[in-house]
């Protein structure tokens, strides 16, 4: 792998935790929009690490909802 290669998957990286967070956020997300002039491999790799970042958030958002509920019970 090249170094232009190595920048291209950080910055894909970057913006698939951007447009999880997004989604997270509340705001809708088209993915099939986002990835439309992506290789087939650029989407799926895209697209594998901006639902690891949902699951990310949804992990944290649950975790902060049970210390909130531990708190108050």
């Amino acid at each position: 792998m090249n170094r232009q290669d190595i920048y291209s998957l950080t910055n894909f990286d970057f913006l698939a935790s951007s447009f999880a967070r997004m989604n997270g956020q509340g705001r809708h997300i088209d993915i099939r929009a986002v990835t439309g002039n992506m290789s087939k491999e650029q989407s799926a790799w895209f697209i594998e690490r901006y639902n690891f970042y949902r699951t990310q958030g949804q992990m944290k958002a649950m975790k902060a909802a049970q210390a909130e509920a531990e708190m108050w019970a």
